[in-house]
C-alpha cells in the first residue's frame, strides 16, 4: 500500500518558536539534515514538530551507516552501461540519497558498489516504486500516477508471485507458484506492500485485451475463476504457460469470440484438442507448445 511522507532537506525548512515550516505549513514528513552532501541527521516531523528519527526501515539489517548524497558517486567505468559506483574511488557501501531540488525522491542501497534495492517517491512523498533484493527473497512494486499497483513482484525461496496491471486496471499478467500462498505467512511481516496475500483477490480481477497466465498455481479450478471475472469475453490474445490446466479448461476457450492469438505450452493437453479450438474459431492464430496449429 502507498505511504504519504513528503521528504525534503531540512534546509527547505523554516523553524518559529519550535515548529517547522515547509511552504508556510507546519511541517509534516522526513527532514534531511546534509553536511557537505553527507547526512547528518534524518528526522519525522508531525505537524511542525520533530517526533523521532528516521531509520530507513525499508533497508533493515544491511548497513546504512553511511548515507549521502547521490551526487558524491561516480562511477567505476564510465563506459559500462551498468557501472559499479565509487566514494572517492573505493566501491561504495550505504544509502545514497537523490534530490531534485529540495526533494527527496529516491533511495538506494549500495552493497559494494552495487545497488539492487531502492525505494521511489514522487515530490509528495507517495512511494512511486519499491525493489528490495535480500538473499532467497526479493520484493518489486510499482504503482501508476493514480495510484494504482501496476507491478506486484515477490520471490521467496522457491515461491513467487508476479502480477502486472495495465493503466486501466486491468491484469496483463498472472502468474504464480504453487505453494506461495501457503508459504506467505513466512514473509508477510516482511513485505513492503502486503496486497494480495491469498487468492481472493482473482475473483475481482478485471480482463484486458491481453492476458498471460504462468506457472503451477493456475489449475482448471483457478481458470474457471478467471474465465467468469469481468473483460474475459473481449480477450485478444491469451498466453498459457507451464499452468496445471488440463483440456477441461481449454473447451472453455470455445466461449471467447474475440480471441485473435493463443499460445499455449503445456505437457498435461492433447494436440487434437488445441485443434478443436482451432476448428471453432480458424481466424485465430494458435500456437501449441511453440509449433503453430493449422488447419
Amino acid at each position: 500500500m502507498k505511504h504519504f511522507m513528503l521528504r525534503v532537506k531540512q534546509s527547505a525548512l523554516t523553524e518559529k518558536e519550535g515548529v517547522f515550516f515547509y511552504n508556510n505549513v507546519p511541517f509534516t514528513g522526513v527532514a534531511f539534515l546534509m553536511n557537505d552532501n553527507m547526512l547528518e541527521s534524518a528526522n519525522e516531523f508531525s505537524d511542525g514538530q520533530m517526533v523521532g528519527e528516521y531509520l530507513f526501515e525499508h533497508f533493515h539489517g544491511f548497513d546504512t551507516k553511511l548515507i549521502i548524497d547521490d551526487e558524491l558517486l561516480e562511477p567505476e567505468d564510465e563506459d559500462s552501461y551498468q557501472p559499479f559506483m565509487c566514494l572517492h574511488g573505493d566501491m561504495f557501501t550505504g544509502v545514497s540519497l537523490e534530490f531534485e531540488g529540495d526533494f527527496c525522491t529516491a533511495e538506494y542501497l549500495y552493497v559494494e558498489g552495487w545497488s539492487d534495492s531502492s525505494i521511489g517517491f514522487d515530490p509528495t512523498g507517495n512511494i512511486e516504486a519499491i525493489e528490495i533484493e535480500r538473499p532467497n527473497f526479493s520484493q518489486t512494486f510499482l504503482w501508476n500516477k493514480s495510484g494504482q499497483v501496476e507491478r506486484f513482484e515477490i520471490s521467496y525461496h522457491q515461491s513467487s508471485i508476479k502480477l502486472r496491471f495495465d493503466e486501466d486496471g486491468s491484469i496483463s499478467v498472472l502468474s504464480i507458484c504453487n505453494d506461495y500462498f501457503n508459504q506467505v505467512t513466512l514473509f508477510l511481516s516482511q513485505l513492503l506492500c502486503k496486497l494480495y496475500s491469498d487468492d481472493s483477490f482473482i475473483d475481482t480481477l478485471r480482463i484486458g485485451d491481453f492476458l498471460y497466465l504462468g506457472e503451477g498455481f493456475i489449475d482448471d479450478s483457478i481458470f474457471e475463476r478467471i474465465f467468469i471475472c469481468d473483460g474475459i469475453k473481449n480477450i485478444k490474445t491469451l498466453y498459457v504457460s507451464d499452468t496445471k490446466i488440463t483440456e477441461r479448461s481449454v473447451f472453455l476457450l470455445k466461449e471467447l469470440p474475440m480471441l485473435e492469438n493463443l499460445s499455449i505450452n503445456s505437457t498435461l493437453i492433447n494436440a487434437e484438442v488445441i485443434r478443436e479450438i482451432k476448428l471453432n474459431n480458424p481466424e485465430c492464430h494458435i500456437k501449441f507448445n511453440d509449433k503453430e496449429i493449422l488447419l
